[in-house]
């Protein structure tokens, strides 16, 4: 039921587009075009495009200016206009880094395979960018799809709710003929910029924040458990000093009792009753006395 309605509302894009002419430009203009133009009109794109260009002398000095400058030359009031520049010049230094110049002419005479995978592995490019590059810039039988057309196609029953972005790309792409690919992608454009999808842009992911890290809480568990044990190591300093006086003072009982123990056995008094021997008789001569 959803390829009959896609199909037919295609047809209507195409009939009520067919003056639509794609914008001018080499490869790498319809890069800067892709990345500016993502999930907003074209036309918006293309002055954004507009005011880049004649900021600067060419695409190799904006590719080398700071963010602050492109910012200001975009205008500050440019749809996500800060990410858009972050990946532009992302996109426009790895074509410099494969090229050695502002050009992909090296992808002319190659195959649209490669030259599709030569895009898809752009870095700062999406896979709806590099799918509008491969289809204006190398006319590849591709319809480029994006998020906000992927949701306004959803809105009017021509894809099922559960299409992602890629499978959506796949499935209009082979709704059309290889030589309509372009003209198609001109005509959905429109079409989606007069048929906006009901909720856009959608409503942003919030996402919960992590308040307590584990680092940090280990460092402060470290904190508090470094005085504890300097506490444990000092407090046991005083608990040793009294059993020191206690073995100091029993020391001293002992050294008394020792000298007390010496007046008894002084040499002195062993020498004194040698000379009281001749007293012995003296008593004897006592009692002789009583009997006369």
């Amino acid at each position: 039921m959803s390829h009959k309605v896609l199909e037919a509302l295609l047809k209507k894009a195409r009939a009520a587009h067919k003056k639509a002419e794609p914008p001018a430009g080499d490869a790498t203009l319809q890069l800067m075009l892709a990345v500016l133009g993502s999930n907003i009109p074209l036309h918006t794109a293309e002055l954004g495009l507009d005011r880049l260009l004649k900021a600067f002398v060419d695409v190799n000095e904006l590719r080398m200016s700071l963010g602050d400058e492109l910012q200001e030359a975009l205008g500050v009031n440019y749809p996500q206009g800060r990410e858009r520049l972050v990946r532009l010049i992302e996109a426009l230094n790895d074509v410099f880094g494969r090229e050695h110049q502002m050009d992909m002419s090296s992808l002319k005479g190659k195959g649209k395979r490669e030259q599709r995978e030569y895009l898809d592995t752009i870095r700062g490019l999406t896979h709806a960018m590099a799918a509008q590059v491969f289809c204006l810039a190398f006319e590849g039988h591709c319809v480029p799809v994006d998020e906000r057309t992927l949701a306004a196609l959803k809105d009017a029953g021509a894809l099922e709710e559960n299409c992602d972005l890629q499978h959506a790309e796949n499935i209009v792409t082979r709704a059309v003929k290889a030589g309509e690919a372009v003209e198609t992608f001109l005509a959905l454009h429109a079409w989606v910029d007069a048929n906006p999808p009901k909720v856009w842009p959608p409503k942003p992911v919030v996402v919960p924040v992590f308040v307590a890290p584990a680092a940090p809480a280990k460092k402060a568990a470290a904190v508090e458990v470094a005085p504890a044990a300097a506490v444990k190591i000092v407090v046991p300093a005083p608990a040793a000093k009294p059993v020191a006086k206690a073995q100091v003072k029993a020391a001293p009982a002992k050294v008394v009792a020792k000298p007390a123990a010496k007046p008894a056995a002084a040499k002195p008094v062993a020498k004194g009753p040698a000379k009281p021997a001749p007293k012995a008789p003296a008593k004897p001569a006592a009692k002789s006395h009583k009997k006369k």
